[in-house]
């Protein structure tokens, strides 16, 4: 990775070069970076993946995938910091680990709740 720091506060520095919308993006995909993924923050923000794509990449430099996976790691670094034992896995991992007992608990988020507790 190319070390870029895409926390809330970055938007300041990314808005002399960029629109008030991708700034928007970035602290929404910070918020939310365990379950966002392309089609997630475009449905968010109205627009279309490809215009999506494109707004991360003019202000930031990286493809989305780079900038969600660099906040992915910062946010599990934060977590790890905090005395939380932490490994990063792709969602395709998860039947393994858990089949196998490689695990002693999970974090997982999703966009919205529903009052029966299911995600989506």
């Amino acid at each position: 990775m190319r070390g870029l720091d895409v926390r809330v506060d970055v938007c300041i520095g990314v808005a002399a070069r960029t629109s008030q919308a991708a700034c928007d993006m970035l602290a929404w995909m910070a918020h939310t970076c365990d379950t966002a993924c392309l089609q997630s923050v475009a449905r968010e923000f109205e627009r279309h993946p490809n215009t999506v794509a494109r707004m991360v990449r003019d202000a930031t430099g990286l493809t989305f995938g780079e900038v969600l996976l660099e906040m992915r790691m910062q946010r599990a670094d934060a977590l790890e910091k905090a005395g939380v034992d932490v490994t990063l896995i792709c969602d395709n991992m998860a039947s393994l680990v858990m089949r196998n007992g490689w695990i002693d608990a999970v974090v997982v988020g999703c966009d919205r709740m529903a009052a029966n507790g299911d995600g989506a």
